[in-house]
């Protein structure tokens, strides 16, 4: 699968009428885009939000 194709649903994810709900998919979303390299993305997403 195109890693773009599998963020797609982290993008529509955003409408979400709830922002915690929206902020929760979208980072589960890219996060599944991300594959085996998803650790770095959680990490990274976790430091700048310190």
């Amino acid at each position: 699968m195109l890693q773009q194709a599998a963020a797609f649903p982290a993008l529509t994810a955003l409408v979400n009428d709830d922002p915690l709900a929206a902020a929760i998919d979208a980072v589960y979303n890219a996060a599944s885009a991300q594959g085996d390299d998803h650790t770095r993305l959680l990490t990274e997403a976790q430091e700048a939000l310190r």
